[in-house]
């Protein structure tokens, strides 16, 4: 059983992207990772820094072929013309996956990980040979953010194929759905990024048998660190008193002034203890460049940013001044 993993990105998540490999790699040595690069830019770059490393590989994702599969087939429909870029990044999950997995053997396990995330130990201490073929994270969506589930069931931030036929076939379903118009869904007049919503009707437990991560530590986020007390202990991060903390997904997480950052810009409600704000401080410090600022404006962008000073989702960071 060999261990590998693959992400994508494009410059604008450079920084982000290379946290979360190289955190991967820390705590993971043996696994062999692909980065998918989605412009020039960010390719010239990763190229240069993983040079020297044997467990990455660095690929090229040319900017004019988002939306198209990878295998090099004319699979891409004429709808994709009409989809803004950032919604194209979206669509090209499957396409990627199935590329890293083109040359995998049976029962070798691939790691998809959004940019934004960051480990804490290793992630394939989650799965083993008889795990189910797809595991991965539901969102654990509460009542008071159940308007986040137009994003679907599950969070594609960090799932596990095991090559094999039912890991294939499931890619190649939700591959497919995501060829149409269909996939550039309007909730309220507001397009949104669909690519997880799929998972919602494709996966099936008698046709595509997985597991969840839950509770595990993995793939904590905004929609469910209302779950998690934090406790950090001799460099370790402890959920629950006992957990190990995998990985986090820092999406949400947005900087609002010049040293000043929103844990949770959408607003989600749970209260960030010493250690959970330790571990946002450490990541912001750690990206090594400021990101653009984006300033709340109107009166709901207020009251989240008033909620999240009185949740301790405020970070300070004087690294920036």
């Amino acid at each position: 059983m060999n261990l590998y993993a693959c992400t994508y990105f494009d410059i604008g998540y450079f920084e982000r992207g290379c946290l979360a490999v190289d955190s991967l790699l820390l705590f993971e040595p043996r696994v062999n990772v692909r980065v998918y690069s989605l412009c020039e830019r960010s390719f010239r770059l990763l190229t240069e820094k993983y040079s020297s490393d044997l467990n990455v590989s660095v690929l090229q994702i040319e900017e004019a072929a988002i939306g198209m599969s990878l295998d090099g087939s004319d699979s891409s429909s004429k709808e994709f013309v009409s989809l803004d870029k950032r919604n194209a990044f979206f669509s090209i999950s499957p396409a990627v996956i199935k590329h890293a997995m083109s040359d995998l053997t049976d029962d070798d396990w691939l790691l998809y990980f959004d940019a934004d995330l960051r480990f804490y130990s290793s992630p394939f201490n989650l799965v083993c040979r008889e795990s189910e073929d797809i595991s991965l994270t539901s969102h654990q969506f509460t009542w008071w953010n159940k308007r986040l589930k137009k994003y679907g069931s599950f969070n594609f931030g960090l799932n596990f194929f095991k090559q094999g036929p039912i890991a294939r076939n499931f890619l190649e379903l939700w591959d497919a759905s995501l060829k149409g118009v269909s996939h550039n869904l309007e909730v309220k007049g507001k397009k949104i990024l669909s690519d997880q919503i799929f998972f919602d009707n494709l996966l099936t437990r008698d046709q595509f048998p997985y597991s969840l991560l839950d509770g595990k530590g993995a793939n904590l986020g905004p929609w469910n660190l209302h779950k998690y007390s934090f406790r950090c202990e001799k460099g370790k991060v402890l959920l629950n008193g006992s957990i190990p903390l995998v990985c986090i997904h820092f999406t949400g997480l947005q900087r609002i002034s010049d040293d000043l950052w929103t844990i949770s810009k959408n607003g989600s409600f749970f209260r960030a203890n010493s250690c959970l704000r330790s571990i946002y401080r450490s990541y912001i410090t750690d990206i090594g460049r400021p990101e653009p600022i984006n300033r709340p404006k109107g009166l709901r962008r207020f009251l989240i940013l008033l909620a999240n000073f009185l949740l301790g989702q405020l970070i300070r960071v004087e690294y920036y001044k």
